[in-house]
């Protein structure tokens, strides 16, 4: 957890049948759908997260990222289309407060698996640059989970692919079964009683 952090990290530990049934609510309420199913995505996966943690003291005034996930000691945003410059000077802007890499997830929620028409993109700020092309990825030797470029599972800070002979294709894990499945899982989620009312 960053110093300073004091929001309750939702430990990602629900059954898989409350993962599953949109009638268990979680206690948070979301601002956006998008920002629901991705919750529920790291629920079903067992992924620790905090939304809207905290506010962070940026230069133009304290900003509140969408979601902290201290197990890839990163942040991630959700956001419907690609980052605009002013999302992207933001972005720049927590990298620089809390020297941690920033996440964008936009478009709509499903797998990165089910197209390559650049309707679907992961962003990442760091303090080396930019990029994209960024989706979760699952190391298919130990099965921890990360963020990584295309999904090439070699990145993850487990390093087990570079220990153990994988056939290079093998190492794109963005579309595993237990990743197809939490995409297909909460996509066919009705979400809606996880939203903030108005």
């Amino acid at each position: 957890m960053l110093p300073g952090m004091q929001a309750q990290i939702m430990p990602g530990k629900r059954t898989k049948s409350q993962a599953m049934d949109e009638t268990q609510p979680t206690q948070i309420r979301f601002h956006s759908r998008l920002a629901a199913q991705w919750a529920m995505f790291y629920e079903t996966l067992g992924v620790p997260y905090a939304y809207r943690a905290r506010p962070v003291e940026l230069p133009g005034g304290a900003y509140t990222p969408d979601f902290w996930l201290p197990n890839q000691q990163a942040w991630v945003e959700i956001c419907a289309t690609y980052p605009h410059a002013e999302d992207a000077a933001r972005a720049q802007a927590l990298v620089a407060a809390t020297g941690q890499p920033v996440y964008f997830f936009c478009s709509e929620f499903r797998s990165p698996n089910s197209v390559w028409d650049d309707k679907i993109e992961g962003y990442k700020y760091d303090p080396s640059g930019a990029g994209q092309d960024y989706w979760w990825c699952e190391c298919p030797v130990c099965g921890a989970l990360g963020i990584t470029y295309s999904g090439w599972s070699r990145e993850l800070p487990c390093r087990c692919v570079w220990r153990v002979h994988i056939e290079y294709e093998k190492e794109y894990t963005y579309n595993s079964p237990r990743l197809e499945a939490a995409y297909n899982t909460v996509g066919a989620l009705n979400v809606e009683n996880l939203l903030v009312t108005q």
